[in-house]
């Protein structure tokens, strides 16, 4: 069996078995439709065009919150994987910050930003940029001694040494951390869009599809949302490939 084919098994198994516990109704019908529900339900949302605006306005926000994230998150994990000062300086912070789950902050997030798209997005950069500067941190600390002493014996200032240096080290681990950051958003955005609400946003027609039953619509979101997550990902491993080329060599 070609390579091509071996990744239709595991989503072909996912569907027969769906198609079998619907067919001898092992769940009830309101919650678990039949796939040809979803999918007919599936057709005629992307045909009427509606859901278009929903995934711009979500991914959107996707967007903008990652842009803040990479903002604040890589060079705050440059700065403390560099300098073990600034490191035990904001230890406490990063590790208290995140081990609390962003969506338990929603409320003080909408009490600060409001109900709008800016408590949407930040709580997003917060998330997200608490992963960065992680990920950025214990790249720099794991970045080969050897370039760093090239660096110094070429009296390279600090701005160059972090540039030239020490940020192609760390990019593995930024990378890392950007591709966990992107689901972690997605998440982030659609429960938030729950919560606070959205006049447009893919969590907004999901939970408004759940309070009306509608639950063959729901399954198309959750398939929308993860398609496009899904070639979101690919996206980033193929340049993952190109830009770092060289890890692992």
């Amino acid at each position: 069996m070609s390579r091509r084919l071996i990744i239709f098994i595991g989503p072909l198994l996912v569907i027969i078995t769906w198609f079998l516990v619907t067919i001898f109704k092992l769940i009830d019908p309101l919650i678990l439709p039949l796939p040809s529900e979803v999918l007919s339900a599936l057709i005629k949302s992307l045909g009427a065009g509606e859901i278009y605006s929903h995934i711009l306005w979500t991914y959107l926000r996707v967007a903008l919150g990652l842009i803040i994230a990479l903002i604040i998150g890589i060079p705050l994990g440059i700065l403390m994987g560099y300098s073990e000062r600034i490191y035990k300086s904001f230890e406490f912070l990063v590790d208290f910050f995140r081990s609390i789950p962003p969506i338990v902050l929603i409320p003080l997030f909408m009490t600060i930003f409001g109900i709008g798209d800016k408590a949407k997005i930040f709580i997003v950069g917060y998330s997200c940029g608490l992963v960065l500067v992680v990920n950025t941190m214990y790249g720099v600390r794991h970045s080969d001694k050897t370039r760093l002493l090239l660096a110094k014996n070429l009296k390279a200032n600090l701005w160059q040494t972090l540039i030239k240096f020490v940020f192609p080290e760390a990019l593995p681990g930024i990378y890392a951390g950007l591709r966990i950051s992107l689901s972690r958003t997605c998440m982030v955005v659609i429960a938030s869009e729950m919560i606070i609400g959205a006049k447009y946003g893919l969590g907004e027609v999901l939970i408004r599809y759940h309070l009306c039953y509608e639950t063959a619509k729901m399954y198309t979101i959750i398939i929308i949302v993860g398609v496009i997550s899904y070639f979101i990902n690919k996206i980033f491993v193929v340049w993952e490939e190109r830009l770092l080329h060289w890890t692992g060599k």
